[in-house]
């Protein structure tokens, strides 16, 4: 039975901080997998769709519809960028407590900026897709029909 005192705590307070490194990067590998699943899917989704339905969307749409892919490259990067270690130019002084608990704090807050910045710019491009999705299949139907390489030409 464990007794919940003061080392009880002291305990689960050198856990949290031991591990809150890890959990960032396992956070982070998360969101760069699921941006590799979600850009399998979209781009199988995308090319089948534009190569079986002509577009007679308007440029907004077809923008919106091609703003995930750099989009997700950019969540992808990020993502991994999360992962790696911070590099500070600055010296610690192992020997200074005050210095070794700085140095702690400043890498674990940029591991949370990198692994949000991800996780943010993530949600952008699925939020893209989704409202272009919407935009293109409630829009009323036109009489002139492109393909979406005309687009590009």
């Amino acid at each position: 039975m464990d007794i919940v005192d003061q080392y009880y705590w002291l305990s689960y307070a050198k856990t949290s901080i031991t591990g809150s490194a890890d959990k960032l990067n396992d956070a982070a590998s998360k969101i760069s997998n699921l941006v590799a699943v979600f850009w399998g899917i979209y781009t199988a989704t995308f090319t089948i769709g534009v190569s079986v339905k002509t577009l007679n969307e308007p440029k907004f749409v077809i923008l919106l519809l091609i703003l995930p892919i750099p989009l997700l490259i950019l969540s992808y990067m990020l993502a991994l960028w999360a992962q790696m270690p911070v590099l500070s130019l600055n010296s610690v002084d192992p020997q200074i407590p005050d210095d070794v608990k700085a140095f702690y704090n400043n890498t674990i807050a940029a591991k949370k900026m990198r692994v949000n910045a991800a996780l943010i710019v993530f949600m952008l491009a699925g939020l893209s897709l989704t409202a272009a999705l919407i935009k293109a299949n409630f829009t009323q139907q036109k009489n002139d029909k492109k393909q979406i390489s005309e687009y590009f030409c």
